[in-house]
């Protein structure tokens, strides 16, 4: 219900679902894909704590998986 009734969180709350799906991948390969996915429609998101999220090290220059 609260998800239905506000955009943001809903959003952060998705964008959370599909990076938890990125760090359960199996290769490198399609994680940094799948990031470099996630960074942008992050950025695009209109929520600013994904915004600064997708800016971060960690979504900018590496992948999350070992």
């Amino acid at each position: 219900e609260a998800l239905r009734l506000n955009q943001p969180l809903a959003t952060a709350y998705y964008m959370k679902e599909d990076l938890r799906r990125i760090w359960q991948q199996e290769d490198k390969e399609s994680a940094a894909f799948l990031l470099a996915d996630w960074v942008k429609r992050a950025t695009t998101s209109g929520v600013g704590m994904l915004k600064r999220f997708a800016n971060t090290p960690l979504c900018q220059d590496s992948c999350p998986v070992d």
